[in-house]
Parts: structure tokens; sequence; C-alpha cells
């Protein structure tokens, strides 16, 4: 008779908690200019329409890094990174079951099942051999802060089930497990002090067709300080490999030894900016910079354009292109349009070379709204729009042409 009370009790349980709650999965498409609903899960599927941003879509299943929805009358794909997601409990009429019998004494109380704790491992230092995205919580549904190219070295802090917490550029965030399998242990390597010698005060000047980047440290990775014009006086305080350590105004940092002379050179001034001419130093190795980016820039025609992109393997908008191909090539510049635009020196139009920096306005309030890299004969590479994604146009006519608004020079 016990049992049977028992196994009425635990069934009357069961059948009340399984008709409470039915959970329906939505999202929120979050895509400034919209994003794609395509047939299959793929970059290369068919263009089914676009779901418009602060759209609300139903998910039907997860495949890989995509939502299979249904948008309106349509049903297809999204990419996941782009789509929030929300978990939604309809409240279903509650229906009471009455047991007619006496609650067995008996009954053994159920464990409660706390949850799972990420186990701390050995710290370990592990190169990356693929793109890895890097989640703000272990779940596909989180927020990506972070993507991580091949190459790059991770530290390992934590394992939760099929997720590792890891480091990188003193950043936390949580990495597929499956995704790092075949990383390999980052070698061991020893800090080589860097040895900075004191010479005796002089005055240089600088040495170039433009402008130099002064920047924080002696490496051309390192943070931009200021920008100083050609021929600008600074004061050597010291030198360190490559570099020479100098002041001017208020500002400290590097210049390359090769980019600074004893000697003031001829200048001239037009725009007024301050420009130097007849110089020993010809620009050659300005312009083999530029045609570096230009040539950089000009290997991702055809990729696709997606809002908040900054890699390949993601797509790119205008200013994440920008901001991958100019740190690719060593120069550290923001990933935001309005700093970009204080970057550098102001050129002028008839003085554009290959891999400056273009800006143009917003037709609607003539803010700057989009940002491409020349590359020579009056065209830019950019990411246009997510109908033609990374491609090449002309500023001497059409909308280029007529939204010119400035350039600058980084490099």
């Amino acid at each position: 008779m016990k049992k049977i009370k028992k196994f009425s009790i635990i069934f009357i349980l069961v059948i009340a908690m399984l008709a409470v709650n039915s959970v329906a999965t939505t999202g929120t498409v979050n895509a400034p200019n919209g994003l794609i609903l395509r047939e299959e899960a793929s970059k290369s599927g068919g263009i089914i329409t676009t779901a418009s941003d602060k759209s609300q879509v139903e998910i039907i299943e997860k495949s890989g890094e995509w939502y299979k929805v249904r948008y309106g009358s349509y049903e297809g794909y999204l990419f996941a990174e782009y789509v929030t997601v929300k978990e939604e409990v309809q409240e279903e009429q509650k229906q009471e079951a009455v047991s007619t019998e006496e609650p067995n004494e008996e009954l053994e109380e159920q464990e409660t099942t706390k949850p799972e704790e990420p186990q701390t491992v050995e710290q370990k230092q592990v190169q990356i051999q693929s793109n890895v995205k890097v989640y703000i919580l272990p779940s596909v549904t989180a927020s990506v802060i972070n993507n991580i190219e091949p190459g790059k070295t991770i530290t390992i802090n934590k394992e939760l089930n099929d997720w590792l917490n890891i480091t990188i550029e003193n950043k936390s965030g949580w990495v597929r497990k499956s995704l790092v399998e075949n990383a390999i242990t980052a070698p061991e390597q020893e800090e080589t002090p860097k040895v900075e010698t004191t010479v005796e005060t002089k005055k240089g000047y600088v040495d170039a067709d433009s402008s130099v980047n002064v920047r924080e440290e002696a490496s051309t990775t390192s943070n931009i300080v200021t920008t100083l014009l050609a021929n600008t006086e600074v004061t050597i305080v010291g030198e360190e490999g490559d570099f020479y350590k100098i002041e001017y105004k208020d500002y400290k940092g590097y210049i390359a030894k090769r980019l600074i002379t004893e000697k003031s050179g001829q200048v001239t001034s037009r725009g007024g900016e301050t420009r130097k001419v007849n110089t020993e130093v010809s620009s050659t190795e300005y312009s083999l910079e530029g045609n570096k980016i230009a040539n950089y820039a000009k290997k991702y025609i055809g990729y696709n354009y997606v809002s908040g992109g900054t890699t390949p393997s993601n797509g790119f908008d205008c200013s994440g292109f920008v901001y991958y191909v100019y740190n690719s090539c060593g120069y550290s510049l923001s990933r935001l349009c309005s700093i970009q635009a204080e970057s550098g020196i102001k050129i002028e139009r008839e003085d554009l070379k290959e891999g400056d920096l273009i800006f143009f306005n917003n037709g609607s309030n003539g803010s700057i709204g989009h940002v491409a890299i020349y590359v020579g004969n009056g065209t830019i590479v950019h990411a246009a729009n997510t109908r033609r994604g990374v491609t090449t146009d002309t500023i001497n006519s059409g909308y280029y042409n007529t939204y010119y608004y400035t350039a600058r020079r980084v490099f």
C-alpha cells in the first residue's frame, strides 16, 4: 500500500511540473543595416530577404554559427552572432492534480542538484591554429567579445564541460574546447630586457615627405602619441635599437632613426600645413608603405559586408575593414571611424597616395558616414554595403565624388 501511495504522489508531481511551462525561443536582430536571411546555413547560401534591425524572429534550431528562423512568412538562416536570443516563458492554465491519498511520511527528500562549478586547471599558454570566437559566457547564444586569429597565444584558466575560460591580451572570456584542441603549446620565451641608451641631448628634425608618428614604445606597432610634420624640431634624449627617444613640447616618445636628421630642411607652406621639400631623403619608403597597405586591402575584394565586422571570417563594415588592414600592416589604428578621421595628418585631395584614408559625408546630416582606403588612380577599396561587400569605386564621379569630405595619412 505504501508503494502505491509513493508512486501516486511522484506521478502527480511530474504531471503538474510538465503542465506549467512551455518555452518558446525568440530572437532580436541586432544589425543597423539589416541581416540577410539565407536559404542555407552558409554565407554563400541564396538570399531570401533582409531582416530589418530590431525585428523579432522565431528561432527554430541552431546550426553551427547560424540560427534557422521564421521571419514573418519566410523561413531561412540568419548569422547567429547578430541575433540576441530571448526565452519567453508562456504560462498555461495550471491543472491541479488532487490526491485523495494521505502523503507518505516515508517519501525520501529529493536531492537538490547544484550548478556545476568551473574546474580550475593548471594554467598553460597555447597558440591558436584557426579562427576562434571568444564569448562573454560559456554559451553559443552569449555575446561575442573577441575573435582570435591563427597564431595568437592564449592562456587557459578554467574548464567547464565543453568550454574553456581563457585570457588573451589581459581580457578574459570563454571559447569552445573543441576549437582549441589542435592548439600547440606556446614556447616559453625569456623576456629580453629593453636596453635604452642615454645620449647627449641634441636637436633633430623630422626628415620625412609629410609627417611621422611618435610612438609610446620603440616599435612600429606601439600606440601613437602624436604626429609631427616634416622638419619639426625635436630634442633627442636617448636611443633604443633603431629608434630615437625624443621630446617635443609636452610629448615624449619614439621615432625611427631613419626619420630624424641633424639638419633642418627647406620648407614651404600650402593650405596651412608645413611640408618639407628639397631634402636628401626621397619619398620612396613612404610610397612602399602605402603600396603595401593598398595591396593588402585589395586581397579582400569580394568578402562580405557585415555590420560590426572586423575580420575576414566574420565580414567587415567600413571602419572595421580599415581597422583590420592597417593593424595587419603594423599600424595601430582605432576601430572607431570618428577617431580614424583624426589620426595621422590631413592630406589634400590632389596629394593623395596609395594607402591614404578617405572619409565621406553622411548625405543625410553632413557628418562623416563612410571611410575607404585609396589605392591609386582615383580608386578606393572599401566595405560598401551588404549587397556589394568589399569592392572598388572611383572618387572622380558619382556618390563618392559628391560626398568626398577629407583624407588622412597615418603611415
